[in-house]
């Protein structure tokens, strides 16, 4: 196997009559490029069999693998073959091709979800294509050719079955210009198709400067660029949004760009899984994704704080293949410095340069010397929607009307465009023109000839539809028309009763509007509401529905009908009977969106207009939201004003739940000091009320965050307390079940492994610290027993079960060491499926412990890097005291491979973050750990 294109063939022995069909087609590939084909067939009789399969595998730069029942069960394949070659995928570049032969529980398998199987969408060889197998096996072998023949194609495995070259751009702004100059950007552009490392362009400048008419002129030709032949285009904008200053999600994009790439459930799933997905199908497909006018999504730094985006991107990242541009008015923070040069390419938009400011003016009509034309060029900011409008408005007054550009009055080189439309506005006067523009600049995005019907229909509006009179038919076609040439409005080209507006050119009119008739402008989103309202109906359940929902609510809000908006939230929240309406749909930052309406200041102050008891729930739905969306510190400010509320009246179970909520909140952030000062007082809350279930949690919460801190006395107290109480309230059940006996069990084995440290390990000690173990899996089962019907509760009490297990195997050999990777590995498998992605790392972690011990160091290392990306990575805010658990088994790791620097730097990060988060019951395995590395931890003796 000595070709540069080597294939490793790996399969299950009951599947050799398959991997017969595929070399033929491999065969056949072979006769037109070099090519080695290696299967276990070609170890020679006296041959070291295992020697000859590692070599093969060394070798290899592609490797197919035969998915299917034998394969997964096959312990040889899994755990001999699987790991080196995903080792080699990751490191060197393999391209690693599994085809699905036969259903099997395939999604249970990680590195398989992360690959692209073949055939797609769930079907199998032997199912779908039994009759015409080759199909699929001569597109493994097309795959392979594509890589020979181009070595830059992606490891990621793309769709190599038939797939058409589908584009889908119409969502871009229409240009109502054509683009002038722009060459360096959109070299850029095109050298970024055929880079193979580059996943992300982003172009940002000042709003006006031309950044979509470069986006939508680039995806116009994008038919003729090379680099971009058969690869799939979806283009979305935010732009309209970011006239509006409520907050914005990316729900709507993520439903349309998954359906549109073959997801199928695209409503399905929480934010940052629906970001991840997209990713992985961006990346399969080679794809390119265009986003226009990001900055909605950005805060003011600008990092993103919408979890779809950011995950997707993220995502991207690590995929080999797939590209996205985006447009924003501030850089992408989140990918800026030297870690993402290879893979981001971030470029700021300059202004217009004179002599193409000058050509545009020309292209226009403007009469002018060059210099003269260059001047006024420089007075608009070099702004292309400025100096287009400039053009409009010489059109309307002629060359004798217009005051020189120097004169407009611009503080500041984003008020250019405003200057011009006010300048527009004013030499139109009060006509129909700008009732027409005011009145389309009431919408949040394109309107269609229906929907602006409804607010051309009597009574008129002041200082809008008053304007229009009889404009209707006819009339109104040829005001459109005369806008259009002004080109203060576009018209779709796939739909031309479809109008449209940049975004600055809607606030201003908005505006304009709202300060000439409030009233009337007031009264417009009413009329509004009234519409929208009359489509929703009265249990929303499709993603269509609860999108009319909103969008109605919204309208609500901003017509001052505060009352009747949330009696239409409340109704659709009383028929579903849930507290986060659309968590199923996967539509959380819509609902964010909508309920921004209802508050004067973001997330803490409520409209007045409301009762309290509404404004009490909805600051804490949007703190439900907000934490949904991985947002944790933004959901902070809510509780607060809540807390502030709840604990001056009488209602002290829903301050007991409010303080817990902010302690939760806290913990997630890494404060242990404050989230242990909230849980005290959740429980001093609840003790003012009669006990319920709910003081039994509270009480427990509070152990769990003192053990945490390293109080483990008090910590055991309050937890015996807990139990005590549950027994009071359930004589049936005295012991603690769910996810409180998962905390009482953390405690138990904190407090047996604290007492086997200081006994100096004595078999009394030994002994004690067994029975203590032995308590820890009798609870686990009598929980299990109890939350038969809850795979969650059930995942945490084999985590217990599994720890315990671990740690009665390292001090007796009475016990083994593989006995606890069952229960760990049920664990995993059930917090995966319940979809608590929080409570994995733990899992996770405990795992890698039981793998470093075992020797599998390889085994460990995977399950460290899956926990780190899930604190790390997957969410807005990352799980800091995760990311000190991973980093100490990390450390730990890495001693045990004798990685003795690695370890010493990462005994130093995690030390760092534990004493900054006060997170002391790690400070024992610390100081074990920092006697261990103490020879690698002190100075070089010259320098003592």
């Amino acid at each position: 196997m000595s070709n540069e294109n080597a294939v490793f063939v790996s399969y299950a022995h009951g599947d050799e009559s398959w991997k017969d069909l595929l070399l033929v087609q491999l065969r056949a590939l072979g006769q037109a490029v070099p090519l080695d084909v290696w299967d276990d067939r070609r170890i020679k009789q006296g041959e070291d069999w295992y020697q000859a399969i590692k070599e093969a595998m060394v070798r290899a730069r592609f490797a197919i693998c035969l998915i299917s029942g034998s394969f997964l069960g096959s312990s040889f394949c899994m755990e001999e073959e699987i790991p080196d070659l995903l080792r080699k995928r990751q490191e060197q570049g393999l391209v690693l091709l599994p085809i699905l032969i036969e259903d099997c529980p395939w999604e249970a398998h990680l590195w398989l979800k992360r690959l692209q199987m073949l055939p797609r969408d769930g079907k199998t060889v032997k199912v779908d294509y039994r009759d015409h197998p080759e199909t699929v096996f001569s597109a493994v072998a097309r795959r392979i050719y594509e890589v020979v023949k181009a070595p830059a194609a992606a490891n990621e495995i793309r769709p190599a079955l038939p797939t058409s070259g589908l584009v889908d751009t119409h969502r871009l702004p229409q240009a109502a210009s054509a683009l002038l100059g722009r060459r360096d950007e959109i070299r850029i552009l095109i050298d970024a198709l055929t880079e193979p490392q580059c996943r992300l362009v982003v172009f940002h400048g000042w709003g006006g400067v031309g950044k979509s008419t470069l986006l939508r002129a680039w995806a116009d030709s994008l038919g003729e660029q090379a680099g971009a032949l058969s690869r799939p285009v979806y283009a979305w904008s935010f732009a309209n949004q970011s006239a509006s200053s409520r907050e914005t999600s990316a729900d709507r994009l993520a439903i349309a760009a998954l359906r549109f790439f073959g997801d199928g459930a695209p409503s399905q799933g929480l934010p940052w899984e629906k970001g991840e997905r997209l990713a992985g199908l961006v990346g399969a497909r080679n794809a390119i994704l265009l986003l226009d006018g990001l900055e909605p999504l950005q805060d003011s730094d600008g990092s993103l704080h919408d979890p779809i985006v950011l995950s997707f991107l993220r995502q991207l990242m690590r995929q080999g293949a797939g590209l996205c541009v985006v447009t924003s008015r501030i850089e992408l923070a989140d990918f800026a410095g030297e870690a993402f040069a290879a893979r981001v390419q971030q470029h700021d938009v300059e202004e217009v340069s004179p002599s193409l400011g000058r050509a545009l003016l020309r292209s226009r009509g403007v009469d002018g010397k060059d210099e003269e034309l260059e001047s006024t060029v420089q007075d608009l900011g070099g702004q292309a929607l400025a100096i287009d409008l400039w053009a409009s408005l010489y059109g309307i007054g002629g060359a004798g009307l217009l005051a020189p550009a120097s004169k407009l009055p611009v503080r500041t080189r984003s008020e250019h465009v405003r200057s011009v439309l006010a300048k527009l506005a004013e030499q139109l006067g009060s006509c129909a023109e700008i009732g027409l523009l005011r009145t389309l600049a009431l919408f949040d995005r394109s309107v269609a000839m229906p929907e602006l019907d409804t607010l051309l229909a009597p009574p008129a509006l002041p200082g809008a539809t008053e304007f229009l009179g009889a404009s209707h038919g006819a009339l109104l076609f040829q005001l459109i028309q005369r806008l259009r040439t002004l080109h203060l409005i576009t018209v779709s080209e796939r739909d031309p009763v479809t109008i449209d507006m940049h975004p600055l050119v809607r606030r201003y009119f908005a505006e304009d509007w709202s300060r000439a008739a409030p009233q009337a402008f007031v009264a417009g989103h009413q009329r509004l509401y009234q519409v929208y309202r009359g489509q929703v109906p009265a249990e929303p359940k499709s993603v269509d529905e609860f999108d009319k929902l909103f969008r109605a609510i919204d309208r609500g809000c901003q017509g001052g009908l505060h009352r009747e908006a949330y009696s239409l939230y409340q109704q659709a929240a009383k028929a579903r009977g849930q507290s986060l309406l659309p968590a199923e749909h996967g539509l959380i930052g819509l609902e964010l969106s909508a309920l921004a309406g209802f508050f004067t200041r973001r997330w803490s102050e409520v409209v007045p207009e409301l009762p309290p008891a509404a404004r009490m729930d909805l600051l804490h739905r949007v703190s439900e939201c907000l934490q949904a969306q991985g947002r944790v510190a933004d959901a902070e400010a809510p509780l607060l004003r809540c807390l502030e509320q709840e604990a001056g009246g009488s209602a002290n179970h829903s301050a007991a739940e409010t303080a817990q909520s902010l302690s939760t909140v806290n913990l997630v952030l890494g404060d242990l000091s404050r989230a242990r000062d909230y849980s005290q007082r959740s429980v001093q809350y609840a003790a003012d009320q009669p006990a319920d279930e709910r003081s039994v949690y509270f009480l427990a919460r509070h152990g769990d965050i003192l053990q945490l801190i390293g109080e483990l006395d008090e910590a055991e107290a309050i937890l015996q307390r807990a139990e005590a109480l549950n027994a009071q309230l359930d004589p049936a059940h005295p012991q603690l079940y769910g996810v409180p006996s998962f905390w009482i069990c953390d405690c138990v084995l904190a407090q047996a492994e604290r007492l086997l440290a200081a006994s100096g390990r004595t078999p009394a000690a030994i002994a004690t610290y067994c029975q203590r173990l032995a308590e820890v899996q009798r609870r686990s089962m009598t929980a299990a027993a109890h939350d038969l019907g809850d795979s969650f509760a059930v995942s945490l009490h084999q985590l217990c079960s599994g720890r315990a297990m671990m740690l009665q195997a390292l001090v007796d050999q009475h016990h083994r060491l593989a006995d606890a990777a069952e229960p760990l590995d049920r664990c995993i498998n059930g917090l995966r499926q319940s979809g608590r992605q929080h409570w994995l790392p733990r899992a996770l972690l405990a795992r890698a412990a039981l793998r470093r011990e075992s020797g599998w160091l390889v085994e460990a290392e995977a399950d460290i890097v899956e926990a780190l990306e899930i604190a790390q990575q997957q969410r807005i805010t990352p799980m800091r005291l995760h990311i000190a658990d991973c980093l100490i088994e990390q450390a730990r790791l890495d001693l045990a491979g004798r990685h003795f620097a690695a370890a010493v730097e990462h005994y130093r990060e995690a030390r760092t973050l534990v004493d900054r988060m006060q997170y002391h019951s790690r400070d024992r395995v610390l100081t074990r750990l920092e006697g261990e590395l103490s020879p690698w931890l002190q100075p070089p003796s010259g320098d003592r």
